[in-house]
This record gives structure tokens, C-alpha cells and sequence, in this order.
């Protein structure tokens, strides 16, 4: 799974303030990364809005970087009248959803770090680096 880390709030405040903002997680990675799930989607509408944006709904993708699943699910949501997408999924989730709404700026919520496994709850372990030159069978 891609493990990833929450920006900086200043950094996501910056970029969200005095804007229409739809927020959306992911139901894989992140969420087993405790950066995009349900819960953290919940917490940063709450920071959001105690910052003055305007949230106008939030959705956790199932899963972010599935084309049609994102498509579908944006518009059952209607993000009409939404100026940005703050996206808390991995850097394929965020493209993902910039395909899906080509007409909306999209912002990403997260940091992709590596593919990794978990080892307990929030630890870690880097298992790949997406290089494109596999050599795992060598060691």
C-alpha cells in the first residue's frame, strides 16, 4: 500500500482560505495510513471550517485512484458550486480526481512517501520505492 502523511495545516489553510472547498479521502491507503479515512476527512472539515472555509460536503472515494468510482461518486455528490478539492489520498488518488473534474482545482492534503506494509497501527515499513528497476530478488 502507498503510505502517506498529512501536509502541513498552515500549508492546507494557505491554499484552501476563502474558497468553496469539497474534501475527499480514500477508502484504501489512506485510510489504513490514518490520513484519509472517514475520521480524518471529519477532522479536517472541522479544522477547516474553525478556520473560516467553507466546506461544502466531503466524500471518502472508493477507492481514490479508481476512474469511475471517482467520476460516479462526485456526481452523485454535485461539487457545482465548489471552487477547490482537497484531496487526502496519495498522489495518484489527487490525479485521479483532477481527470475526474478537470474544471475544479484540485490540492493535495497528503505527502506520498513509499509503498510500504504496516507493521502495527500507524508504524511502518518501506518495502519500495517505485524505482522502476526491480532488484528485490537479489537480496
Amino acid at each position: 500500500m502507498i503510505i502517506t502523511k498529512r501536509k502541513q495545516l498552515d500549508h492546507i489553510l494557505e491554499k484552501t482560505k476563502g474558497s468553496r472547498v469539497f474534501i475527499a479521502g480514500c477508502s484504501e491507503c489512506a485510510t489504513l495510513s490514518h490520513t484519509g479515512g472517514e475520521k480524518e476527512v471529519l477532522e479536517m472539515k472541522d479544522y477547516l471550517e474553525k478556520n473560516g472555509v467553507t466546506v461544502t460536503g466531503w466524500a471518502v472515494l472508493d477507492p481514490a485512484c479508481h476512474l469511475p468510482n471517482t467520476k460516479r461518486i462526485f456526481r452523485e455528490k454535485l461539487v457545482e458550486d465548489t471552487d477547490k478539492i482537497l484531496v487526502l489520498a496519495c498522489g495518484n488518488g489527487v490525479q485521479t480526481v483532477r481527470d475526474a473534474l478537470p474544471d475544479k482545482e484540485v490540492i493535495a492534503g497528503l505527502d506520498s512517501l513509499f509503498l510500504g506494509e504496516i507493521i502495527h497501527l500507524s508504524e511502518f515499513e518501506r518495502r519500495c520505492n517505485l524505482c522502476g528497476e526491480c532488484i528485490v530478488d537479489e537480496f
